[in-house]
């Protein structure tokens, strides 16, 4: 249940999750592969692209603060009672709370701001704002009120965002990172 449990398998699967932040992503192998599986220009195929790059992120932060996470505290509840389900949703996943913020903002804005996975694997109506940029420079011209615009229009739901939850995000971050 903890990442602390003497499971063979586990040490290997969380390795491989790691490794995904470590191993860039490749376009071409990826346009392959999705054009095989006829995900190209789908919300399907945007969706399985942006869970596989930012999976080993959230694995990686919610595993070390898992590992913070007084093992006292499940024991208690089993001790007073708790099922399995009653251990999760009333004990593990409020104190989960920070860290999943934390990586819902991080994940947010990865998407946000990805260039890459938009331009090729996608139509141009399935554009995030920040890549409408584009759109605003022509061969001869470029329209820089509805550019500048179109990045202010940008930046606002970032912004909120982050004035929202920046003191989850803080303690999140300081909770799932690795100790020493």
């Amino acid at each position: 249940m903890w990442p602390e449990s003497s499971a063979s398998w586990q040490p290997f699967f969380y390795n491989y999750f790691i490794a995904g932040l470590i191993v860039p992503g490749s376009i071409i192998p990826i346009y392959l592969e999705m054009r095989i599986l006829h995900l190209n220009n789908t919300y399907l195929g945007l969706v399985i692209l942006f869970v596989t790059a930012t999976l080993p992120f959230g694995i990686f932060l919610f595993t070390g603060f898992i590992k913070t996470i007084p093992r006292e505290i499940d024991e208690a509840a089993i001790i007073d009672g708790s099922n399995p389900y009653q251990l999760y949703f009333r004990i593990v996943f409020p104190l989960l709370k920070p860290v999943t913020i934390t990586v819902s903002i991080f994940v947010f804005i990865a998407v946000w701001n990805n260039v890459a996975y938009y331009l090729y694997f996608s139509k141009s109506t399935q554009y995030p704002l920040p890549l409408s940029i584009y759109s605003f420079f022509g061969k001869y011209s470029q329209s820089w009120n509805l550019v500048f615009a179109d990045i202010l229009v940008g930046i606002v739901p970032c912004l909120i965002l982050f004035m929202f939850a920046q003191k989850y995000m803080v303690s999140g971050i300081t909770a799932g990172a690795v100790k020493g």
